[in-house]
């Protein structure tokens, strides 16, 4: 986002601009959008709204700043309809597509030496029940908008994608769009999920914001066709080789995506094509007909931990995955009034979605704003943090530190003996980890999450030995005794384990949840 504000300037006509600042400043500069666009339309009313009410449309329309892939090396554009209910109420659609255009105009170029990409994210805004939902126009207005577009908006558009099209979109377009621009249609694509773009198209969807509202549609186009692609399987426990890694399937004329939508209308799509050149879409529609091969440890699931922080993958906080950083942002600003947190599960719906996302490579990923996301469900943020450390490669704490972990007693134990044993990369996760818990304990009042109650929930996720029951004897809360069954199985297994009456004299092995317990009460002291 902070490079996008810094191409702010690329949006706005300097001539005769004020150093004026505040909104008075964002007013002028909204002013001198409105020229050369529609001189049919009233820009002195236009104008005098947007003095009013001044309209920032950086979550509208907004670079990625990242290019397609060849053949068509262009700039990548976004056009978030979902966020068009952002524009003040008292601006028509006509004059929201004025400004809208004029915003453009940077990125457009001249006729012929120029050229841009356009994603659609054709998702409205459906979230906000004390606000007036905007309404949108029909394809109607489209249509007629695009024949009155200036010449170089069209010659200079090199594809445009619409993600997640309305079902009378999706249907209609086959009909008018070869009609009204015969070469404009060849240029026209649309997915019905955002992965896919990814996935069929290799367009990176870095620079992307994620909105919930297209959060809401991708989940439920996943869920409606799971086959799009391909699970994510877990790596954890072995190595990932050549012949591990799944393949997005090309998938047949009868369930591709092609046919989505348009099974109702397939004669008259044949009829259509008998006289224009209508491109299919899809999966396997694409310039190479190659399966597209998915790496299942580009993302953040199934990764080696050193690996990970080693490989300065957008780390800027010390080595520790972004992905981490932002959730714990979250997690301390917009979950730490909800009861349970870490220790109920989530059920959303989103979930499956954020986990795909997140399986792409983290160079790809798109902006996930994490904030509404944590409105919608508060529970969803800590989940998928105990998910990515569950999930990697190995797990956090390997069962040669049992004994370091049973032998950790005091807070001294942490600092001068258990902490100096961990790998750099450990120790950096472990740090972040636990100090982002201590602060979460702060608000026990709320979350009824004490230390101790942390701990419990987290121990599980650390570890993941070959023995589970000397797992399960580690996740124990101290200083109860080990049930009779678990230490005569513990025994069956060969396990030492002290006897229950040195609990009296301090021999009592300690548990990862007593360690766990201790760290997360007394971290300032032990950073």
């Amino acid at each position: 986002m902070g490079k996008r504000s810094i191409l702010s300037s690329l949006w706005r006509n300097d001539d005769n601009v004020s150093d004026e600042t505040g909104d008075h400043s964002r007013a002028r500069s909204d002013e001198t959008t409105t020229s050369s666009i529609d001189t049919s339309s009233s820009s002195s009313s236009l104008l005098a709204k947007l003095r009013s009410q001044p309209l920032d449309t950086s979550s509208i329309l907004y670079p990625t700043l990242t290019l397609h892939p060849s053949p068509i090396h262009h700039n990548i554009l976004v056009l978030s309809l979902s966020h068009v209910s952002n524009a003040p109420p008292t601006l028509s659609n006509d004059e929201l597509f004025n400004v809208l255009l004029k915003r453009l105009e940077p990125w457009v170029g001249e006729e012929g030496e120029g050229g841009y990409v356009l994603i659609v994210l054709a998702d409205e805004d459906h979230s906000g029940k004390e606000k007036e939902i905007r309404k949108l126009p029909g394809i109607g207005w489209w249509v007629w908008r695009w024949k009155r577009l200036p010449r170089k908006y069209r010659k200079n558009l090199k594809r445009l994608y619409i993600v997640h099209p309305s079902l009378f979109t999706r249907t209609l377009l086959p009909f008018i769009i070869p009609f009204v621009s015969p070469k404009s249609y060849s240029k026209l694509h649309p997915l019905p999920s955002l992965l896919s773009l990814y996935h069929t198209h290799k367009v990176p969807l870095k620079g992307i914001d994620i909105s919930v509202s297209v959060l809401e549609a991708e989940a439920r186009i996943l869920k409606e066709r799971p086959n799009i692609i391909p699970p994510a399987p877990s790596t954890r426990g072995r190595h990932v080789g050549a012949g591990d890694v799944p393949k997005l399937k090309r998938i047949d004329s009868e369930s591709s995506i092609a046919s989505w939508g348009y099974q109702t209308i397939s004669s008259a799509m044949e009829t259509a094509a008998s006289y224009l050149p209508i491109p299919h879409f899809g999966i396997g529609s694409y310039d190479n007909q190659q399966d597209l091969m998915i790496s299942g440890n580009e993302g953040y699931w199934g990764r080696d931990l050193d690996d990970l922080i080693g490989a300065g993958e957008g780390n800027s906080n010390g080595g520790v995955p972004p992905l981490l950083v932002d959730l714990g942002k979250v997690i301390l600003q917009e979950c730490i009034t909800t009861e349970g947190v870490f220790r109920r599960s989530s059920n959303s719906h989103l979930l499956p979605t954020l986990i795909a996302i997140l399986d792409l490579p983290i160079s790809q990923q798109p902006n996930l704003l994490w904030t509404e996301i944590a409105k919608e469900d508060p529970l969803l943020p800590p989940k998928i943090l105990s998910r990515f450390l569950g999930e990697l490669k190995d797990p956090i704490l390997k069962n040669d530190v049992y004994d370091l972990i049973r032998r950790t007693k005091t807070i001294e134990d942490i600092q001068t003996n258990f902490i100096p044993y961990l790998s750099l990369s450990t120790s950096l996760l472990l740090d972040y980890l636990i100090d982002l818990l201590h602060h979460l304990s702060l608000h026990s009042e709320t979350t009824r999450m004490t230390s101790l109650n942390l701990a419990i929930v987290i121990a599980p996720v650390l570890i993941n030995g070959p023995d589970p029951i000397e797992d399960t004897i580690l996740c124990l809360e101290p200083p109860k005794p080990i049930p009779p069954g678990l230490r005569k199985m513990a025994e069956i297994n060969g396990l030492n384990l002290a006897p229950e009456e040195g609990a009296h004299n301090g021999q009592k092995d300690n548990t990862l949840v007593g360690m766990l317990d201790m760290w997360i009460k007394d971290y300032p002291s032990i950073s």
